[in-house]
């Protein structure tokens, strides 16, 4: 299996896990400690967008290897 195909087929779970994550306001960590929107939302945005770029790295970056423009 290729690198892209394996990233693509990892990228897909972690993108839903993550918005689901985002919708009910918890972001994973350190140590996979829970945070809540409402209770630390400045960690809870960095930590979000952090995992997120993850997250959408893996679904897109093979996605655009495919399409020539990587």
């Amino acid at each position: 299996m290729s690198t892209n195909l394996t990233c693509f087929v990892f990228g897909i779970p972690l993108t839903i896990i993550w918005a689901v994550m985002l919708r009910r306001g918890i972001a994973l960590g350190r140590n996979l400690r829970k945070i809540h929107r409402d209770e630390d939302p400045f960690s809870f945005w960095i930590l979000t967008g952090f995992q997120g770029l993850i997250a959408l790295g893996f679904l897109i970056t093979p996605v655009l290897s495919w399409a020539g423009l990587r």
